[in-house]
């Protein structure tokens, strides 16, 4: 551990900036304080996304996604590669691809009579093409 420890932390840094990871949503600023860097192939591409503590909680692009997230407290070095993460070991596939969804009607509502009225001819257009 101690090895691969200095290939990868910079001591020399004093102020916790970690060179080369970019926090998400900043502008091209290096992540100060903790990293939490993830990087796994989503869909065929890989993702890496680094956070820093205010913006570990926030959603991203990617949060529909699962993630592994590395938490590293101390300054990293420059060109560093993290591993990656094989999501396919910690969460389990499926052939199929998609998002199901649920509709639960509730029917403790009044229905809007009126609005029923407005619309009516537009419905039985649709059901009348199917």
């Amino acid at each position: 551990m101690e090895v691969l420890a200095k290939d990868i932390f910079d001591e020399s840094v004093k102020d916790g900036t970690h060179a080369g990871f970019v926090s998400y949503g900043s502008e091209n600023e290096p992540v100060k304080g903790v990293l939490y860097h993830s990087k796994c192939l989503i869909n065929s591409e890989e993702v890496e996304v680094n956070h820093d503590e205010k913006s570990i909680l926030e959603d991203d692009i990617y949060s529909i996604n699962p993630h592994i997230f590395i938490r590293v407290a101390k300054p990293t070095k420059k060109d560093v590669e993290l591993p990656s993460f094989a999501l396919e070991k910690f969460y389990p596939q499926e052939s199929r691809r998609g998002i199901d969804l649920v509709i639960t009607p509730n029917l403790d509502l009044e229905s809007n009579k009126k609005l029923i009225k407005l619309t009516q001819e537009a419905w039985e257009e649709v059901c009348k093409d199917e």
